[in-house]
């Protein structure tokens, strides 16, 4: 689990990495040109990468301080060739080649129905923006948005040529908002030119243009007042935020620099002294008890020591030890459910001494607290989990929690590495918002603070979940113990246990051997052993020919609720901030 959050957050906060977008737009190249009376007439190539399934795209073209649009034509360009769509009223999903406007008074919706999956398509809109352009008493204005910041859908390139009524004058100005890597320049004498790449979605683009109000002698959108000086002091001023923006950003940039670098290196410094202070000694295992067998201790412990969770099959393991050891009987009550047998379990033992408190509890719990009567069955702990979760859930975590105190009890945890751990947890937000903010002012120095806090993170759920010495060494036995019982599952000899196979073959349950390989081990029973009826050995193997046999679909179902199963500017220039005052807007995506 650590690891995939992991993954996660590199995915989430690495710059120019991110999950790929079902829809991307590679291309969008805008052609246009600004008209005598006004009218800006456009031509837009969107070329869209489809990663799924789609039914066409759409692009929705603002109104705002604009008379609408006109003349809408739509062409799928394929091998360099115009290939016209026809506008149909009535359109719907699963059409294609056709196309339909919804006009509103603030936008035009254009829905383009091609159906396309994991594909590129390049899509060929024109149409004419009716009374963008403003005169003024001493210059004519394009103030028009060709990207509004409703667009939800990534560009990986987009560009805009602009091509003017008469040859530049030293009157034209240019001005372009929006990213501040996007670029803006004449090209030739009567074109402008906006460029950006990789805009994110959220982000508006738009051009600024004044000119001689002679380009658009016919526009009959006129306003009295002198407004040239005013724009350029706007402008200005824009441009002027947008400098103070980059140096701001820049010294940010190199202040998270040296926090990332300094922040990240002492993070390392203390991995290395911890990692010297919890170093164990190589001769650990041999040191602290030299047989092979484990610590005799109950099966959930060992469960929790070697698997840090206490599962379905601990809990199986628990009642088939308790049954073993003549606290418990086990007998079949009858299907009560598809599949599943209502399975009885009876106290037959009061004496408790020699039972450990999680043992006490557990067997209290089910028999005293669900059952009744001195018994209860797989049904009445299924029915009590889901009438009474909260309770039988706090019940469940008790349990749990007396695992772990015993555990601790025996010195398999002494919390040396808990101070540790916490620390290299708290470290790690911290060092990920070090890097969050370094990427944010576009350094690649980033990239330490987020790694160190990513190994922060995991090393200090080491550390908190770190044993003791004692506790390693019996981790270690207990692996030697898993191979062990790997290897002779294909053995037909008997009596090849170093250990008694009844108790071997409970904690191999708890341990999480798959029932495939313990089933191998019915032939070290004998027939008379195997088939009393009311021995835990017989549930243990009963149909065991089943992928999960009739008890475990039991108990698995009984504790389901709680318990985890085990599975198997003005002449050009940069763009400034700012802005977002022109006509237009809009965006594109699919649908």
């Amino acid at each position: 689990m650590p690891i995939v959050f992991v993954l996660f957050l590199i995915v989430s906060f690495s710059p120019g990495v991110s999950a790929e977008s079902d829809i991307l737009i590679n291309r969008w190249i805008v052609n246009s040109q600004l008209r005598k009376n006004g009218d800006l007439y456009i031509e837009e190539d969107l070329t869209f990468k489809f990663n799924r399934d789609f039914n066409g795209v759409f692009r929705d073209v603002s109104s705002e301080k604009t008379d609408g649009i006109k003349g809408v034509q739509v062409f799928q360009m394929v091998n360099g060739k115009e290939i016209e769509y026809k506008e149909k009223d009535n359109a719907k999903n699963g059409d294609s080649r056709v196309f339909n406007i919804d006009r509103k008074s603030d936008n035009s919706l254009i829905t383009i129905y091609s159906p396309s999956e994991n594909e590129e398509k390049t899509f060929r809109i024109k149409y004419t923006v009716k009374n963008v352009a403003v005169k003024y008493n001493d210059t004519g204005e394009l103030y028009y948005k060709f990207l509004g910041d409703e667009n939800e859908t990534p560009i990986e390139y987009f560009s805009v040529n602009i091509i003017l009524p008469q040859d530049r004058t030293d009157r034209v100005k240019i001005f372009a908002h929006g990213p501040l890597n996007g670029t803006i320049n004449f090209k030739g004498n009567d074109v402008v030119h906006l460029e950006v790449e990789n805009v994110p979605d959220r982000t508006f683009i738009e051009g600024r243009i004044l000119f001689p109000t002679e380009f658009i002698l016919n526009s009959e959108k006129s306003v009295d007042k002198n407004n040239y000086n005013e724009i350029l002091k706007e402008e200005s001023q824009l441009q002027e935020s947008a400098r103070e923006k980059t140096i701001r950003n820049e010294y940010m940039g190199n202040v998270f620099n040296y926090i990332s670098l300094i922040s990240g290196g002492i993070v390392l410094i203390l991995i290395s002294i911890s990692l010297s202070k919890f170093k164990r000694e190589n001769d650990l295992y041999e040191k602290v008890n030299p047989d092979f067998i484990p610590e005799k201790c109950s099966p959930a412990v060992a469960s929790y020591l070697c698997n840090m969770s206490v599962t379905t099959n601990a809990v199986i393991a628990t009642i088939l030890d308790l049954a073993r050891r003549g606290y418990l009987k086990i007998e079949d009550g009858g299907e009560y459910k598809k599949n599943l047998n209502n399975i009885i379990i009876t106290k037959i033992k009061n004496e408790e001494a020699d039972l450990l408190d999680h043992e006490k509890y557990f067997m209290n719990w089910i028999i005293d607290t669900i059952g009744e009567k001195g018994r209860v069955t797989t049904e009445e702990i299924e029915d009590y989990g889901k009438k009474k979760y909260k309770s039988f859930s706090q019940e469940y975590y008790q349990w749990q929690k007396l695992i772990k105190e015993e555990s601790r009890k025996r010195g398999y945890f002494d919390g040396k590495g808990k101070p540790w751990g916490i620390m290299f947890i708290i470290l790690f937000p911290v060092l990920l918002v070090i890097s969050v903010m370094d990427f944010v002012f576009g350094e690649p120095y980033g990239f330490f603070p987020l790694i160190m806090s990513i190994f922060s993170l995991i090393y200090g759920i080491i550390l908190l979940l770190r044993p003791s010495d004692l506790g390693k060494s019996q981790q270690r036995k207990w692996k030697e113990f898993i191979k062990y019982m790997k290897e002779k599952e294909n053995t037909q000899e008997k009596n090849i246990f170093k250990y008694p196979p009844d108790t071997a073959l409970i904690y191999a349950l708890a341990l999480g051997i798959n029932r495939k390989t313990l089933n191998n081990y019915k032939v070290q029973f004998s027939d008379d052993y195997y088939y009393n009826n009311n021995g835990w050995i017989y549930w243990y193997f009963l149909m065991s020919s089943t992928k999960n046999n009739t008890f475990d679909r039991s108990i698995n179902s009984a504790f389901s609720p709680v318990a985890p199963s085990s599975g198997n500017i003005g002449s050009g220039g940069g763009f400034s901030g700012g802005g977002g005052g022109g006509a237009g807007g809009g965006g594109a995506g699919g649908f």
